[in-house]
């Protein structure tokens, strides 16, 4: 029965982080206009990579610094400082649920070109369902939004023999501080306001610190089918965090890209479920 709730509650941990992780470009949009891309993307980096190194513990975080491979970690926090760039960078042009919901299906599609090459019908299908949902998106920003997606698809696959929560922190704060010199030309006066700070606030803790820990205390309960499970619905928490934000612009081909950025990715990974079991 306890195992039973444990890993119900574990679900619910998991679909929380989706939401949070949906939310953040949403908050960012609703912030003074001047505070440009990059701003956030090192709030996020290194504002919510510091306060998640307060929760896992500072000499964890030091540890995995000191044990990943140096090329390993270059990698990684080059390719989480561009994603995270970029998807701010996509969130002005094309909206944040556009970006999000072009961002989140095409990383699985990016890691797996990146893993296994091109070829295989379900690679060639989910392509096809994600350029379609790329056609009926508006037009600014699909580059951007399909580059983050890129980005975060390296960081995966140059961090996937670092999995835990100290070695993503360790990733966000590398790739803050390899970011930060871009920074340098951000209005503070803006991010200071009194809503730049609320939001800046809720991006580190909210959209970063407290989703990476619900993502990596929900996982340890969860089977990787059950994981493979929630990245289907990520386009769907993108739609549920926009609908609860004031002012969110939602028309009828944000839900239309919605289901064919769902198809893409289930294009993907039914079949990689089925040949598990």
């Amino acid at each position: 029965m306890l195992r039973s709730m444990d890993r119900t509650l574990s679900h619910f941990r998991i679909a929380g982080s989706a939401l949070l992780f949906a939310s953040v470009a949403l908050a960012a949009s609703a912030a003074p206009a001047d505070i440009p891309a990059v701003a956030w993307a090192e709030v996020r980096l290194l504002g919510g990579g510091m306060l998640l190194a307060l929760v896992v513990g500072s000499g964890r975080v030091l540890a995995a610094l000191r044990t990943r491979g140096r090329g390993r970690l270059a990698l990684a926090a080059l390719a989480m400082a561009l994603f995270q760039w970029t998807f701010f960078a996509a969130a002005e042009r094309a909206g944040p649920v556009y970006a999000a919901l072009l961002s989140t299906a095409a990383a699985p599609l990016a890691a797996r070109l990146l893993e296994r090459g091109a070829g295989g019908a379900a690679t060639l299908l989910a392509a096809a369902l994600l350029g379609t949902a790329c056609a009926i998106s508006p037009p600014t920003g699909i580059t951007l939004s399909l580059a983050s997606g890129a980005c975060y698809a390296a960081y995966t696959v140059a961090a996937s023999r670092d999995a835990g929560l100290a070695a993503t922190c360790a990733a966000l704060i590398a790739s803050g501080l390899a970011l930060l010199p871009l920074a340098f030309g951000a209005p503070v006066a803006a991010l200071l306001s009194p809503g730049g700070l609320a939001i800046g606030a809720y991006v580190a803790v909210g959209g970063t610190t407290l989703a990476y820990w619900l993502y990596a205390t929900g996982l340890r309960r969860v089977s990787p089918a059950a994981a493979l499970a929630i990245q289907l619905v990520q386009p769907l928490a993108t739609l549920a965090a926009a609908m609860a934000f004031p002012g969110a612009r939602i028309d009828r081909f944000a839900f239309a890209a919605a289901f064919l950025c769902v198809a893409s990715s289930a294009a993907l990974f039914i079949p990689t479920l089925t040949t598990k079991e």
